[in-house]
């Protein structure tokens, strides 16, 4: 039984990172895929990333902080803060 549980939590978790790579390469392409992607805004001397949910890829939140940006980042959902990402060098 486990084993089946297993395998198909294994086949959803590929279907998902699939799905996010197609996504990706579609908007790279310049199609409207209706996915909410993360968005930068600057609230004083720290940054924020409002995002739609946790399933977004940590690689698109960091995409989404510009160069350069070297204070920490708040990370929204929702206009609540879900967590706050520390910059390092």
């Amino acid at each position: 039984m486990d084993f089946e549980i297993d395998e198909t939590k294994e086949v959803l978790d590929r279907l998902r990172r699939i799905e996010t790579r197609v996504t990706k390469y579609l908007i790279e392409r310049g199609f409207d895929t209706q996915s909410v992607q993360p968005k930068w805004d600057h609230n004083g001397d720290n940054g924020v990333v409002h995002i739609p949910s946790t399933k977004v890829a940590l690689q698109d939140v960091l995409e989404a902080i510009p160069d350069g940006h070297t204070d920490d980042v708040a990370i929204y959902i929702d206009n609540e803060l879900y967590c706050w990402l520390g910059v390092t060098d």
